[in-house]
């Protein structure tokens, strides 16, 4: 995003977070890192199994998280809903 394009944006939508990423592929995972940084984002953890975003989840200290729906094969819903009680 350019400079001059993100001075438009409302400061909501420009204000830095911490980002919690559940994803099992590694590529997407980078991408995702990658791209979350390049807007100015940190990501606190990087997760490949609903066991480890659980324990993630539970710590906290992000302020929110981007799901894949499907980790080797296990849903993750119950990480959602540990989140959606937090």
């Amino acid at each position: 995003m350019l400079p001059k394009q993100r001075a438009l944006m409302p400061a909501s939508m420009t204000a830095q977070r911490t980002i919690l990423v559940v994803e099992d592929e590694p590529l997407i995972a980078m991408m995702l890192e990658d791209f979350l940084e390049s807007l100015g984002h940190d990501v606190s953890a990087t997760c490949d199994s609903v066991a480890d975003a659980l324990v993630h989840a539970g710590r906290g200290g992000f302020d929110l998280a981007i799901l894949d729906v499907n980790l080797k094969g296990e849903h993750v819903w119950p990480v959602a809903e540990l989140l959606r009680e937090k």
